[in-house]
């Protein structure tokens, strides 16, 4: 048996607690989540949490667009994030350098606005995959983790 991260099952999704950071982009260690989406295919930091996190996006070339949310946004390849996952006794951290794309708003109302900035941040099949995560699930009982080996 491998090692295990605990997820939080909440309201149907899955939702993964961790630590980020980037030098490159001068993050600093943040306590934030992510949605684990087996139906993305990317991992993507919401518009929200951009704007958190004062990540500036000027001058950075977008990589094509996505639609999320019932929106059109511009993707925007950030540097390697690197990851910190609790291990489910506490005593361990995993960590990861993780692929993710901001993604950026255009010009669009007050209300998608208020929508795009409460999209959560999403790490799709692209991050289990990359890293090797096995996704445990009983919705029944309402237990979810990441399991990896050593």
């Amino acid at each position: 048996m491998g090692q295990r991260v605990n997820l939080r099952y909440v309201d149907g999704q899955l939702h993964l607690p961790c630590v980020i950071e980037c030098k490159s982009l001068r993050l600093g260690r943040h306590f934030t989540t992510f949605v684990i989406d087996t139906g993305s295919t990317q991992s993507l930091l919401s518009d929200g949490e951009v704007k958190a996190l004062q990540i500036s996006l000027t001058g950075k070339r977008p990589d094509g667009q996505i639609r999320f949310g019932g929106s059109t946004y511009d993707k925007v390849p950030l540097p390697k994030i690197t990851m910190h996952l609790m291990h489910e006794t506490q005593q361990k951290v995993k960590t990861l350098q993780v692929s993710l794309c901001a993604l950026k708003t255009h010009r669009i109302s007050e209300e998608k606005r208020t929508v795009a900035e409460s999209l959560p941040s999403v790490l799709g099949m692209d991050f289990l995959e990359t890293h090797n995560l096995a996704l445990h699930v009983a919705p029944k009982e309402k237990v979810a983790y990441l399991e990896y080996d050593e």
